[in-house]
């Protein structure tokens, strides 16, 4: 349960201390005068983003819950490594930047923390509360309160998540599978192209020399013709340079200081008919060899298409890219197996949690007769004798985070026989007493400690509101009740009764809040039926 309230700074209130009953806690106040401002307080320790400003704007606002621990609550703290005591502290600072700090026993959490935690502690409901009554949510909360086996809701919750994991998992890489597949022909073709062109053969600069020679054979032979006539000719360079040597030789016998010159003259001579023959190698004269030429230019043609289509320069580039593609389509298969393997632990997730919901059908079906009994007596006590009330189940193929099962929710009114889904119900009064009745037979089992009715009672008057306080009476006999009621048969119901004024200072506004003592009580009380 929630024992004090403590909110500093915060909007239109100062100062504020509030200490709970552990029964029906009731607030009123006039319209526009704060109330609200306790329940925002209250959703700011539950986790809620605050949207509002602060009292004074450069002081920061605290907003603090002292909470009964239990069980349940340190259990969750031990998860959550946090100090376990007879206690729970929550915490909530909000600085004038509009930055927030969250404390649980002093220790600082994240956000997330504290809505975990209000999970198992709080449930608000607000005016919104009759739209969300044909909500999914709501119905398999409504249902999922009577059965006995939490555990078994506990691990199909569990086998949910990860059929739902896996399931996501599965698409996404089926999705990626389809798109890659389409591609995979494509890469495999370029590939086929690349491995076909034996890469690691080519010698780009090889391929041309060769056949630039073979494409100018003749040209080269007349070159190496005429070059060879020079030098090797009748009266050609080698011939003349050899009788020079002779002569500068025969020379060099009677004058010793000529004989380094012949010296060079033989090493010209030499070096000329050396070159000569390496030219004569390098270059023979014969007929051109078309059909190698045809080969080279084939090789050269394939060769400057493949640069070009894969828009490199060289054929070290080709290789990367053949080298990519390989990895490419490997990455391919990967996606394939594990494709695979995702859909084996998808399959068995699935069979799991059909399964369990099986399970969990059967023991709704059980409760159902059960629950519509219960809830025609609260709607008789609620001045609705002439309407009926019934769940609708039936199995389906398809899971969700609550089963299989597929959930309507019924009233019959006027004492008709036909039964129409809530959400087409359209008497707010009728609809506000319906989802209290609803909360009142959950509250039984006592799941969430503390309930929180923002003016739930709207819509109601006279006799029915009598009877809508003695249930929300009834309501807190087993969890802690705080109700916001703009009704006096309501508010005189409380056990203890908070009254929210605003104050005008003349330099601001302020909201206040007070306990009201027997005598005060009936004078608000009073006011509330004179409608002043």
């Amino acid at each position: 349960m929630l024992l004090k309230l403590s909110v500093k700074n915060f909007t239109l209130i100062r100062d504020l201390q509030i200490d709970f009953s552990s029964s029906l806690n009731i607030i009123t106040g006039q319209t526009g005068s704060g109330k609200s401002l306790i329940i925002s307080a209250i959703q700011l320790l539950m986790g809620k983003r605050n949207q509002t400003p602060n009292l004074n704007e450069e002081k920061k606002s605290i907003i603090e819950g002292v909470f009964k621990s239990s069980p349940v609550i340190n259990n969750l703290l031990k998860q959550l490594d946090l100090d376990e005591d007879d206690e729970l502290i929550i915490r909530k600072e909000i600085y004038p930047n509009g930055k927030s700090r969250s404390f649980v026993n002093d220790t600082p959490v994240k956000t997330d923390v504290l809505k975990l935690l209000s999970q198992e502690l709080i449930q608000l409901n607000g005016q919104h509360l009759i739209s969300d009554i044909s909500s999914n949510q709501f119905k398999y909360a409504f249902l999922n309160s009577f059965i006995e086996d939490q555990q078994l809701l506990n691990d199909y919750h569990k086998a949910f998540n990860e059929f739902s994991k896996f399931q996501k998992r599965y698409e996404d890489l089926l999705k990626q599978s389809s798109l890659l597949n389409e591609q995979r022909d494509f890469f495999q073709y370029q590939l086929d192209e690349l491995n076909d062109a034996d890469l690691s053969s080519l010698d780009e600069d090889s391929l041309n020399n060769e056949y630039e020679i073979i494409a100018n054979q003749e040209k080269i032979n007349n070159n190496v013709q005429e070059i060879t006539e020079i030098f090797s000719g009748d009266n050609g360079l080698i011939q003349l340079l050899h009788k020079a040597n002779i002569k500068l030789a025969d020379f060099s016998e009677s004058f010793s200081n000529i004989s380094p010159y012949s010296d060079r003259l033989n090493s010209i001579y030499i070096e000329l008919d050396d070159l000569i023959q390496e030219i004569k190698l390098q270059f023979p004269v014969k007929a051109p060899d078309l059909n190698r030429q045809n080969e080279l230019e084939g090789l050269l043609n394939k060769l400057n298409f493949l640069l070009k289509k894969f828009n490199v320069v060289n054929v070290s580039e080709l290789i990367k890219k053949r080298d990519l593609l390989e990895t490419e389509l490997g990455q391919i298969d990967n996606v394939e197996q594990d494709l695979n393997k995702y859909e084996v632990q998808k399959n068995h997730w699935e069979s799991i949690c059909f399964e369990l919901a099986k399970k969990i059908n059967k023991l709704r079906v059980n409760n159902i007769q059960m629950i519509a009994d219960e809830m025609n007596k609260l709607l008789a006590v609620l001045s609705m004798e002439h309407a009926k009330f019934k769940v609708e189940i039936s199995s389906t193929q398809v899971l969700n985070e609550f089963g299989s099962d597929q959930v309507t929710l019924l009233v019959a009114v006027n004492n008709s026989s036909n039964y129409y889904p809530i959400h087409q119900f359209s008497s707010g009064g009728e609809l506000s007493r319906i989802a209290l009745a609803m909360k009142s037979l959950t509250s039984i089992k006592g799941i969430v400690p503390i309930l929180i009715f923002d003016e739930i009672d709207s819509g109601v008057s006279g006799e029915v509101a009598t009877e809508v306080g003695k249930l929300l009476k009834k309501i807190a006999k087993n969890v802690q009740v705080i109700n916001i009621t703009h009704l006096p048969q309501v508010a005189a119901m409380g056990s203890t009764h908070f009254h929210v004024e605003k104050i005008d200072h003349g330099n601001g506004l302020e909201t206040i809040l007070k306990s009201l003592r027997k005598e005060e009580r009936i004078q608000v009380l009073a006011k509330m039926l004179g409608g002043e």
